[in-house]
């Protein structure tokens, strides 16, 4: 089976950084698992050398529930250009089923960026 991976282009201006709108689902019993590969207004890929991200998920009322960084739950390639999201079955213990927001935040060389914000879909257990 093919690998599917999102290409992601922020709108990231000269004075405006506007993260794309994206949004994920968690299954309790599978986790959640996406992978972008990142690219820059002309369509070339983004340079993450010394990159470093954070992903922060807050319920409606904007209480911080969980929190990923590189080396817990997310993980960049640099050779490929690329950011995945790998948040395991056992995170469901701090996510309640419903509808939650996340902040995907790059911090590149250039300065820190948002990448991607959205909802995040909690399905119900089994």
């Amino acid at each position: 089976m093919p690998e599917m991976t999102q290409q992601v282009r922020p709108a990231w201006g000269a004075t405006v950084s506007q993260p794309a709108t994206y949004d994920l689902v968690f299954d309790p019993e599978r986790g959640l698992t996406e992978s972008f590969f990142l690219h820059d207004q002309e369509g070339r890929p983004l340079d993450l050398e010394g990159a470093s991200a954070e992903m922060r998920i807050s319920d409606q009322a904007g209480i911080p529930l969980l929190t990923l960084t590189v080396g817990g739950g997310l993980t960049i390639e640099t050779g490929r250009s690329r950011l995945s999201i790998g948040l395991g079955p056992s995170a469901a213990s701090g996510l309640r089923p419903g509808i939650q927001r996340y902040e995907l935040n790059l911090a590149l060389r250039s300065g820190d960026r948002p990448l991607l914000a959205g909802r995040l879909l909690v399905r119900e257990g089994a």
